[in-house]
């Protein structure tokens, strides 16, 4: 049989060693399976509840597709630490036929008793995420608690030991920058002047790169950004924010805690910025002359990318797109390019329009249906017997309560019966509705020939889509004209007839590149 392994740390804090030893523990345990060992999977400093790591993607989509038989992993929380996800995956593993086993667990989905054993585990991992969680933020708090700071050194200090307390001292090599900007700031220039002057010094960031305005601006709300950070007024807070996780989507989304929760140190050997400066840049600030960007509302808006500095270009106005690095960072990092929005979008559609109606293109489709087709009907059949043996189970359960009166047994089943049919009749209501699909390739090329109608109905997915379809368009200037270098990598190509139906059709690949004038 052959054998794929799955590997992951989760900290940044973490050695890479750790994947070397979870190879080598389910080496071993392919070796004495007598498996063939087919690929190997990887994550390298990510968290088991993010269910987007790319290795772990990468591993179900090839799990799905039947590249291998079984997945051997040296634990279950290697896989997911979530409750929802964990026995999620190994249901949906099991579904494709896969085998899995865990080293460290002894777990087996080929053996009596995994099903419960994996919730189990599941839970446990839960259990020790939140419990963790629990404990760092208890030792962070006490960290503020004895004077110390619970995060990293803003712009214009350092962190150095203290006695058992990680403490923060002025770095004048920047507070001067940071008094600079709130000087300017308060004589009424805008935090992207700003931060396009201090690029232009040379003025190094934080990070070491260059300023955008927006890590000047923040959110006043949350005091996030320099202009609206308490701590260069000797006042030190903590515990504003949580990060919390989208059970859905599965980002994670900042929020604020009630202000009861906030831990607020008040350390005036920490003031860089004279309170008069402080108000008079605070002032300024409330006229609110700077609005940060917006989430992209435009089909190509992050998609393309500027090829001079490699930044995003957005829509910069309502008619035009440009550099997002040269507008919020200055002339100094990027020269940038501006071009005219419509047109842009009118020539790329129809570029993707050619590819997608292509007779390469077509065959793929045309496969991919009839692959659909073929995989809906097998599960059908699959099911349909189980269902009628149900039905003839049920009607002898009834028949027996009929006859022998109330049963705690017999009614336990029943009710366990009933509970697979109802889930066994939903499933191929699901299936036979995939096979109702009636001229699929018409409704394809349909909705391709109106593809900006059938984008822009979800911008957000189709967005999703474009990424797959294009990955990163790279746009320059020659002269008076603006070319985009297009490189279709096509994976996923999208027939949307309208309705509730979707049809994501998989497995194209193109391998041209193409320059496209854009203006």
């Amino acid at each position: 049989m052959r054998a794929a392994t799955y590997a992951r740390y989760s900290s940044s804090r973490q050695r890479d060693t750790s994947i070397d030893d979870q190879e080598r523990m389910t080496g071993r345990a392919i070796e004495h399976h007598g498996f063939a060992l087919a690929t190997r999977y990887a994550d390298r400093a990510e968290s088991g509840a993010d269910c987007g790591r790319t290795d772990y993607q990468r591993m179900l989509d090839d799990a799905k597709a039947r590249k291998w038989d079984v997945l051997v992993v040296d634990d279950l929380s290697r896989l997911a630490r979530d409750e929802v996800e964990g026995p999620l995956t190994l249901r949906r593993l099991k579904f494709w036929g896969v085998r899995v086993i865990s080293v460290g667990d002894g777990y087996d989905n080929a053996s009596k008793g995994s099903r419960s054993q994996a919730g189990f585990r599941g839970l446990m991992n839960a259990i020790y995420l939140e419990d963790l969680a629990e404990k760092t933020h208890r030792g962070l708090e006490g960290q503020v608690l004895r004077g110390g700071i619970a995060s990293a050194a803003p712009y214009g200090y350092r962190i150095v030991a203290g006695d058992k307390v990680q403490l923060l001292q002025i770095d004048e090599a920047q507070a001067k920058w940071v008094r600079w900007i709130f000087e300017e700031r308060a004589k009424g220039k805008s935090p992207r002047e700003i931060a396009h002057e201090l690029n232009r010094l040379g003025v190094k960031s934080a990070k070491g790169g260059t300023w955008a305005a927006s890590a000047l601006t923040g959110s006043r709300i949350q005091q996030t950004g320099l202009l609206n950070s308490t701590v260069y007024i000797g006042r030190y807070v903590w515990n504003r924010c949580q990060w919390v996780r989208d059970p859905d989507t599965k980002k994670r989304t900042r929020r604020m805690r009630p202000p009861e929760e906030w831990v607020i140190a008040e350390h005036p050997e920490l003031r860089i910025v004279p309170q008069a400066l402080w108000e008079a840049a605070h002032a300024q600030t409330r006229q609110g002359d700077y609005r940060p960007g917006r989430k992209a509302s435009t089909l190509f808006s992050g998609i393309l990318r500027c090829a001079q500095c490699g930044g995003s270009i957005v829509s910069v106005n309502g008619s035009k797109y440009g550099c997002l690095t040269a507008k919020e960072r200055g002339a100094s990092v990027c020269k940038g390019l501006i071009f005219a929005r419509q047109q842009a979008d009118t020539v790329l559609l129809a570029h993707m329009r050619q590819d997608l109606l292509s007779p390469y293109a077509l065959s793929k489709v045309q496969a991919h249906i009839a692959a659909m087709l073929r995989e809906a009907h097998r599960s059908s059949e699959n099911v349909k017997p189980r269902l009628q043996a149900l039905e003839k189970e049920i009607a002898n359960l009834v028949d027996a309560m009929a006859q022998v009166g109330h049963s705690e047994a017999i009614a336990k089943r029943l009710m366990a019966a009933e509970s697979e049919q109802a889930a066994l009749q939903a499933r191929l209501e699901t299936i036979e509705g995939r096979m109702d699909i009636p001229d699929a390739l018409s409704r394809y090329k349909a909705a391709v020939m109106d593809l900006q109608r059938v984008l822009k109905s979800d911008i957000t997915h189709a967005r999703t889509i474009m990424r797959k379809l294009f990955g990163e368009i790279r746009v320059e200037r020659e002269g008076d004209e603006v070319w985009a270098e297009v490189a279709v990598r096509a994976e996923h190509l999208m027939a949307a007839a309208g309705g509730p139906s979707t049809l994501v059709v998989a497995g194209a690949r193109f391998g041209h590149c193409r320059r496209v004038r854009l203006q």
